[in-house]
């Protein structure tokens, strides 16, 4: 007997031969005994629900309505900490963006005085350079007058 029923344990273990169609019967099967089990359970909880709202007695309605009121408060709160939280972050974000844009305001004008300072600068060394080359022709000018007025050949031929 004992042989037998070692015989009979094994042959139950042993699996059947899987093919395209059986591989996934079973886990498929599974699934859908377990949708239908959930389905069912939140059928009766809400079937429950309802026949207190309608059958019960008048404390279990109003232990009913006490703890839809609870949780519409608590989901009230919640709402009304969310909005705080995202108002705190907008006032944050906001103050940090004029912070940002007063720090970019500030850098854009430091850097229109700096290229207006080096503009002016440039210009100042221009007409310093124009009025050096004025001055240097106007000295070579007379150097060649001088020397025209001891020799008249004007070798530069700058004189006319």
């Amino acid at each position: 007997m004992g042989d037998e029923r070692m015989l009979d344990i094994w042959k139950s273990l042993r699996t059947p031969r899987l093919t395209a169609s059986t591989e996934s019967a079973l886990p498929n099967d599974i699934i859908i005994q377990a949708r239908l089990r959930k389905a069912r359970e939140l059928h009766s909880l809400r079937h429950k629900d309802y026949a207190t709202e309608f059958y019960g007695t008048m404390s279990e309605k109003e232990q009913k309505r006490k703890k839809i009121r609870e949780t519409l408060k608590t989901q009230v709160q919640e709402q009304d900490d969310r909005r705080l939280r995202e108002l705190r972050l907008r006032s944050k974000s906001n103050n940090e963006d004029e912070k940002e844009e007063i720090h970019d305001e500030k850098e854009e004008t430091q850097r229109k005085e700096s290229s207006h300072k080096f503009r002016d600068g440039n210009k100042t060394m221009i007409e310093w350079r124009a009025e050096q080359r004025i001055a240097q022709r106007k000295k070579n000018q007379e150097v060649e007058r001088e020397l025209l007025k001891k020799s008249p050949i004007n070798w530069n031929k700058t004189l006319s």
